[in-house]
């Protein structure tokens, strides 16, 4: 429907709105406050007549032409239409689509609800290509039980587990796979940064001991010794997963005849890393149904070609001899092709299912080749010619295993690329020595020419064989953890799938045990135990004393997070110490505090403690900013809940106070695993946003202003809030019960406050005749107390008469604050502070708002 929006000056912008809103959500859709709008509904008569405010939410004008706006600009400069039609541009989005209004506001509840937390939820991940940053993105895979980890890349980060948590915990290397007795048989090694209590490892989701074929061996990562476990070789996996190719065939007849190398097989290609210390190279095949289907009793051969050189010569290729598998297996085998330099493949050449023959020469085919290549089909690098016969072969053996190539100090310890080639299957018996077919030499990875059509000396359908080559691994001589103060997991596991390995991980700290931090134990889950540690990890790594961390403030969080039963759970790898050490903060409903010391501020009952400083106009130059943060009708928390094997989970905690928007607000607590925290941590968010949220005030002082750290709790004094108290200065002592201060206030109305001779006798003193208290700071801290009576002197100074004597009588020229003893506490809580210059400061405050503490208390998860 259209509408009217009017300004100040009387300009007019027509405005287009969805019908079904309420008023007051069209006003807060143009982006106005109830403070700036007047609504106008058109009467029956013509009329404009404004609408009453408490009725906006509850009408929903259905017509066109029947409401329109006014408003007023805020600020000192009336902008023109122009600039409010662009304004409305931006803002009328969310209305041209009632139905997805909820998710394009959740947003903003996001953003303007945390404008003012005291106490700020976790820190959100950094965008990297809208998936979060590359440490942010490690951590979330680690913590993810359901998914297996991936190696630690070189000069990666490995995890560290603060409180007790299930992880999926990182690789130091590629798994290593072998055969024993045709068994796969596959080792991972795991770590942690620092020393970790590492129990109940579970694979796949149940326990290890569950499995008899996978053996354990964990390391805490005590002490300055390196560590290590029975995993000994570091290891470089490349997943190939390819299928070596065959001939197209149609029978025997190659089915591309004016191509025909589209119809034959092509070599498989791939590398394998450089290292001083490479000691091996393995391929693994695989062998699936190496049979005759019309004669399943029949031996079969099938040949293969393997060829490498250094990675990027393009140079001539190092040949191994032609290898032929022979024999038939039903179902599928694992084969190795291990190469070394020092030939110690330890005593498994025996005989196995399979056969193995090796050609260092194979001769000219007796026909003609598709390629019209005539001579030698193949020949063997000089290193595995040990004769001048076609099978007179050298370092290179079949075995059980498959087969063991041994190289010398001639090839050395490079980058290679391989290619590897099968050609076509044929009964073992049918190819004489003389690697002769039907009385000649036959091309076996080649069609040759017969008359006019190209093709095979053996139709391929009966022979089921297929290779395919799974992965290639470089072995390199070098334990996988070379340094201290790392916990590792050694798994071991022969003929069983592992797809996912997690361990329940605590990293150990110091706690403190009555007198300093020296408890070394893996059982604490206090957020300011930890928070400590990591604070104390960093600054040992800086060269930082560790003299400036605020002992007695953490020694106070820890307390209060034992009696309020706050717990930390979290898994870091590579973040910022900074952000770790919110996270941890966010975890015990506090924020860390860095000024002269590292220190903290922790939520608290903060009723009975007394003002660092009290600012008012004698003192300070005072702003008040009054928001309106956009309060979600819930907030939507997501964490891993322990309770449930650390597996995603989500919460939802309704607002119980007055909403603004209609989306969810969405958290994520990262060091928070129990529900019932999360929730508590969620419901606090929306105590701060409406009891802290809506005021913000700035203070710039002298000397005051520079005492003041964040967190600090001090009064404030200043007519923009009220005029029933205010704040002077301590002139003379005349007793410990009787000072004399230089001013006093005014109250509303013409009547002035020093009209009556005893000002705190006058029936209208403060509007409401409330027995005063007098608030001062001092050299033995502090006093708040009644006030017995006022008098204005000729002098302009105030004789002020107290109830009871002060602790101190050493406040000349102190500052105090008098004002009703039921409305003195204007206490606000120090956000943040900026030091101008030495004698200087600029404080933004947040009211201290002691009715958090109250409903928190009250709130049942």
């Amino acid at each position: 429907m259209k509408t009217q929006l009017i300004d100040g000056l009387g300009h007019t912008a027509h405005v287009e709105l969805p019908f079904g809103l309420s008023v007051k959500e069209m006003v807060r859709g143009l982006g106005l406050s109830a403070g700036q709008a007047t609504v106008w509904i058109k009467q029956a008569n013509g009329l404009w007549k404004e609408l009453d405010r408490g009725l906006w939410a509850y009408v929903k004008p259905k017509l066109e032409g029947v409401v329109k706006f006014t408003f007023r600009q805020g600020g000192s400069t009336v902008k023109a239409i122009i600039g409010v039609v662009a304004l409305i541009a931006t803002i009328i989005a969310p209305f041209l689509a009632p139905l997805t209004a909820t998710l394009l506001l959740v947003a903003v509840a996001a953003a303007s609800i945390a404008a003012n937390l005291l106490f700020p939820e976790e820190p959100p991940n950094l965008s990297l290509g809208g998936g979060g940053s590359q440490e942010a993105e490690a951590v979330r895979k680690l913590a993810n039980v359901q998914s297996d980890s991936n190696p630690v890349a070189k000069g990666g980060y490995l995890p560290i587990v603060v409180g007790e948590r299930r992880i999926s915990p990182p690789e130091l290397s590629d798994p290593r796979y072998s055969l024993d007795d045709s068994r796969q048989v596959v080792e991972r090694i795991f770590a942690f940064d620092g020393q970790h209590a590492l129990t109940d490892i579970q694979v796949d989701g149940a326990p290890i001991s569950d499995y008899a074929a996978i053996t354990t061996e964990t390391i805490e990562g005590a002490g300055d010794d390196a560590t290590s476990t029975f995993v000994n070789k570091c290891c470089k996996v490349e997943d190939v997963r390819a299928r070596l190719a065959v001939f197209d065939l149609d029978d025997r007849d190659l089915v591309n005849q004016d191509q025909p190398s589209k119809s034959e097989p092509t070599y498989t290609r791939f590398t394998t890393v450089a290292h001083n210390d490479l000691e091996e190279i393995v391929i693994r095949l695989q062998i699936d149904s190496f049979v005759k289907s019309d004669a399943p009793s029949t031996n079969i051969r099938l040949p293969l070609r393997i060829r490498f050189r250094e990675k990027g010569s393009n140079g001539a290729w190092n040949n191994l001899p032609e290898v032929h598998v022979t024999g038939r297996a039903q179902g599928s085998s694992l084969k190795e092709f291990r190469i070394r330099w020092d030939n110690v493949f330890g005593s498994e050449n025996e005989p196995g299912d399979l056969g193995y023959e090796f050609w260092q020469n194979v001769p000219a085919a007796g026909d003609t080749l598709s390629s019209g290549s005539t001579g030698d089909q193949w020949q063997a690098h000089s290193h595995f010619v040990d004769g001048a016969g076609l099978k007179d072969v050298a370092n290179i053996v079949g075995g059980r295993q498959g087969v063991r190539v041994t190289l010398d100090d001639d090839f050395a310890k490079v980058a290679y690329e391989w290619e590897i080639i099968r050609g076509y299957a044929l009964t073992q018996s049918s190819l004489n020595g003389s690697y002769a077919y039907s009385g000649s030499v036959p091309s076996l990875f080649e069609g040759y020419l017969d008359g006019q059509v190209y093709k095979v000396k053996v139709e391929q359908t009966p022979f089921n064989g297929t290779i395919s080559i799974n992965h290639v691994q470089a072995l390199v001589n070098q334990q996988p953890c070379q340094r201290p103060a790392t916990g590792l997991i050694g798994v071991k596991s022969v003929d069983e799938t592992i797809r996912n390995v997690t361990v329940m991980a605590a990293r150990y700290v110091k706690d403190w045990d009555g007198s300093g931090w020296n408890t070394v134990t893996a059982t604490s889950k206090n957020p300011a135990t930890h928070a400590r540690q990591i604070l104390f990890d960093a600054m040992k790594r800086l060269g930082v004393s560790t003299d400036l961390i605020d002992n007695d403030a953490f020694v106070a969080w820890r307390q209060a997070c034992i009696d309020n039963g706050y717990e930390v759970s979290a898994v870091f790898s590579g973040t910022p110490f900074r952000e770790v050490l919110e996270i941890l903060a966010a975890a015990g409903f506090a924020r860390m505090t860095f000024s002269d010391k590292f220190s903290v501020d922790w939520f608290r009952d903060r009723s009975a403690d007394m003002p660092v400083v009290a600012f008012t106009p004698a003192n300070a130059n005072i702003s008040v900013e009054v928001v309106e943060p956009e309060l979600p009708i819930a907030i939507r928390c997501k964490f891993q809940d322990e309770a449930d094997d650390f597996k995603d989970a989500e919460t939802e905690v309704n607002n119980p106070f007055v909403t603004t928007i209609t989306g969810q607000s969405v958290r994520e607590y990262k060091g928070i695993t129990k529900k019932s925290l999360a929730r508590k941590r969620a419901y606090f968010d929306l105590l701060q946003a409406v009891y802290q949220g809506r005021q913000r005030v700035s203070v710039s002082s002298a000397t005051q202003a520079t005492v003041c750290e964040r967190g600090d709790l001090v009064l404030l004094v200043t007519d923009l809030i009220d005029d029933k108290a205010f704040g002077g200065v301590v002139r003379e002592v005349l007793s410990n019960t009787t000072l004399v201060i230089d001013q006093g206030p005014t109250v509303e109305g013409s009547t002035a406050f020093f009209d009556a001779t005893n000002v705190f006798e006058s029936s209208n003193i403060f509007d409401e005749g409330l027995q005063s208290s007098l608030w001062i700071r001092h050299d033995q801290g502090g006093d708040e107390i009644e006030v017995s009576s006022a008098h204005l002197g000729s002098d302009g100074l105030i004789t002020v008469r107290l109830a009871s004597a002060l602790s101190s009588t050493n406040v000349t020229g102190a500052h105090v604050v008098i004002g009703p003893k039921a409305q003195l506490l204007k206490r606000y809580i120090v956000l943040d502070v900026d030091r101008e210059a030495e004698e200087r400061a600029s404080l933004t405050l947040v009211p201290e708002a002691p009715e958090i503490y109250e409903h928190l208390q009250r709130f049942e998860a």
